[in-house]
């Protein structure tokens, strides 16, 4: 039988113990000392992808597109219910092309994958209607090795490195020998032609010194106000309509996440010579060409960028953006079309006697120069996202540009 002062001894021991424990959790919980976030790895990413293959065949085909000059590969996933012809589905690429070293972007994306090809029932809409060609990794150089935003040749996947590699006049990529990452994504574009365009940023170690990044795993926690619809290093790469963008900044408000507007927020003073004065507060200078905008100059693609600092936060605006691709857009009267909705251009002409005639061309750009009294032109999407009013300067009167199809 133990004595009283050993019996005191022991629960002393107990209670000491107890709190080394309760102390030890609460240092766990300091946000002084954050957990640090697995860093993923090629093998990983690799193994995840034929993983999922293997276990959803109908709906889900992994292909290699392309691969960075050190050999790693970047792959599309291409989403969708198979059963169902393409044809009539509207088409949405999914890009992390600074994933790279921002890898929030990434990780959301790899998120809405799992999403799509669950088993919910706004899931599986999606893929009867849309087809989701999704890169996760467009730069992987940086994602698993160097998290700078340049690749071997110091060229930066998202910008494409600037208007020098470009020859816009052809809409031809230069330098595609030494931007594989560019060189992928736009083969994606010109085989599939996509409706939209999204693509996902985020936060990462980019701004980090080399010799601060240590062993290159970031911290719980970091995170960067979430912008919706665009970007602030070149604002021409945002929807064309507003609408899309508020929806999105919707379905992540719905979801308890606050978005930046972009240029609602900025409450924009139009700029002109005689404003020259005030011109730190007007002028928001000129728009750069990224890699996105290939498709927007060449096939009329919807552009958009997101920031995302919360991954949730990303998948629920992206799948507001994929509800809009599920249904009719607000106020597009034409029933579906067969064909590729994207290259159907539709316009009001009149004749001289005031009747409306519709036209359509699957090559507006050629078919333009050839027109008659032509007003306005609308790209027709009449399954999900809006079409575009299109400016036109072929004489005569007629409708105008804003009253409607």
């Amino acid at each position: 039988m133990l004595s009283q002062d050993t019996s005191s001894l022991l629960v002393l021991a107990a209670v000491l113990l107890v709190s080394a424990s309760a102390l030890q959790a609460q240092d766990a919980r300091d946000p002084r000392t954050p957990q640090r976030v697995h860093r993923l790895t090629s093998e990983e990413y690799v193994a995840t992808l034929e993983y999922w293959e293997k276990q959803h065949p109908k709906i889900l085909d992994v292909e290699q597109v392309g691969s960075s000059s050190d050999g790693l590969g970047i792959h599309l996933l291409t989403i969708t219910d198979t059963s169902i012809p393409n044809a009539d589905k509207q088409v949405c690429l999914v890009t992390a092309l600074h994933g790279g070293p921002e890898r929030s972007g990434t990780t959301t994306i790899l998120h809405l994958t799992e999403w799509l090809l669950g088993d919910s029932q706004e899931a599986r809409q999606t893929l009867r209607k849309q087809v989701l060609l999704v890169m996760p990794i467009n730069h992987p150089e940086a994602f698993f090795r160097t998290d700078r935003f340049g690749n071997a040749a110091k060229i930066d996947p998202y910008t494409g490195g600037g208007p020098q590699h470009w020859d816009l006049e052809k809409l031809q990529y230069k330098s595609a020998d030494k931007a594989p990452e560019v060189k992928a994504v736009l083969e994606v574009v010109d085989r599939w032609k996509p409706d939209v365009h999204v693509d996902v940023h985020g936060t990462g170690l980019q701004e980090y010194p080399v010799d601060k990044l240590g062993d290159r795993t970031r911290y719980q926690g970091q995170t960067m106000i979430e912008i919706t619809g665009s970007a602030y290093s070149n604002y021409a790469l945002r929807p064309w309509d507003w609408r899309v963008t508020e929806a999105m900044i919707a379905a992540g408000r719905e979801a308890g996440y606050p978005s930046d507007r972009f240029e609602a927020d900025a409450q924009r003073s139009f700029h002109g010579p005689v404003m020259n004065p005030i011109a730190d507060r007007t002028w928001r200078g000129q728009p750069n060409f990224y890699t996105a905008q290939y498709g927007y100059a060449k096939y009329h693609t919807m552009v958009m960028a997101f920031e995302v600092g919360w991954e949730q936060s990303g998948v629920a605006r992206l799948r507001g953006l994929l509800r809009i691709g599920n249904g009719r857009w607000q106020d597009e009267p034409h029933p579906r079309l067969s064909g590729r909705p994207r290259q159907s251009l539709h316009w009001p002409l009149r004749d001289r006697l005031g009747k409306d005639r519709r036209a359509a061309s699957p090559q507006p750009s050629r078919t333009l120069a050839k027109a008659g009294p032509l007003h306005a032109s609308r790209l027709v999407s009449p399954n999900g996202w809006p079409g575009h009013l299109l400016r036109c300067d072929f004489g005569g009167g007629g409708r105008g540009v804003d009253e409607g199809p």
